[in-house]
């Protein structure tokens, strides 16, 4: 789990899985597979937490 919050709190590498779990979510959507768009929804709200929470411990802990 630290392996994973570590290379996801790297800004351009968060950005490039939001993009894209951004479109896979709007697909779904748009192909009327409503509940596994919101189970997406939900999966992509915890990710966006985790590299919050990542950011901020970086910034709390900044490398002598």
């Amino acid at each position: 789990m630290n392996f994973i919050t570590r290379i996801l709190t790297n800004s351009w590498v968060a950005g490039l899985v939001l993009i894209i779990a951004g479109g896979g979510l709007y697909a779904l959507y748009s192909k009327g597979k409503i509940m596994e768009a919101a189970v997406g929804g939900l999966l992509l709200a915890i990710a966006v937490i985790l590299i919050i929470k990542g950011g901020k411990r970086k910034q709390r802990n900044p490398p002598d």
